[in-house]
């Protein structure tokens, strides 16, 4: 669905032409903006990839398409692992497989759970945990003393806060898929949910201006308060009611 939404003016527009493009190599360039006339009005810097792919019979990807959505085995993880720099675009390329088998929302959920279970594993700190644990009797003979098992413990925690603090935050294939997916969504709903309303308010352009400092009027000043009230709930209605 398109919203028809737009404040934005057309200049022209930029014709990219196959030929002028190596595959799978990048170009940057300028290329000419061509108005409505045929005229030049401008140039636009653009950096343009071309990509050729073969796509074959759904048939023939369904063994691949088996093991990807058998999500208990981090298949899609330890790809990321062998792209890091390549997240985003991986992250798209799941997020349509999986969109399209409607298994989205359980795949994500399985990036969750591992991101929330895979605290500390394999990481220095998770050995340390686990072979010098506290109070066992190993961990007696290795701790010299009291206040060596006091700095123990107080290194554990503040490496737990600080690795808890980046949950859903760092630069994973989880905050990609996210990002990618909350997007999609959120646009259809917006669209769906308050694209006529806001509209409407753009048509009506009303002025809603209620800085003390610009109106000088307080007669003004609360009949735009009023104003702005009643678009804001407006809004919250459609919100409301969808």
């Amino acid at each position: 669905a398109h919203s028809g939404i737009h404040f934005d003016q057309t200049c022209g527009k930029v014709d990219i032409y196959l030929d002028e493009l190596e595959a799978c190599k990048e170009i940057e360039k300028w290329w000419p903006i061509i108005n409505e006339h045929g005229q030049n009005v401008g140039e636009i810097f653009v950096k343009a990839l071309a990509e050729e792919g073969v796509t074959l019979m759904a048939r023939d990807y369904q063994p691949l398409s088996d093991l990807l959505h058998y999500f208990s085995n981090g298949l899609t993880l330890q790809i990321a692992q062998m792209v890091p720099s390549e997240l985003k675009r991986l992250s798209d390329c799941l997020l349509n497989i999986f969109q399209v088998s409607g298994q989205a929302k359980e795949w994500i959920m399985s990036l969750i759970e591992e991101e929330i279970d895979g605290v500390h594993k394999g990481t220095p700190v998770s050995r340390l945990r686990f072979s010098r644990r506290v109070g066992s009797n190993d961990s007696q003979q290795s701790l010299a003393s009291a206040s060596e098992r006091e700095l123990l413990v107080r290194d554990l925690n503040k490496n737990a806060m600080l690795e808890a603090n980046l949950l859903f935050r760092g630069n994973t294939l989880l905050t990609k898929a996210l990002d990618s997916h909350m997007k999609r969504l959120g646009k259809e709903y917006l669209e769906e949910t308050l694209a006529e309303k806001l509209q409407e308010i753009s048509d009506m352009d009303p002025d809603c201006e209620v800085d003390p400092n610009r109106v000088t009027s307080a007669h003004d000043l609360e009949r735009k308060w009023r104003r702005l009230i009643s678009c804001t709930s407006d809004i919250w209605t459609a919100i409301r009611d969808s």
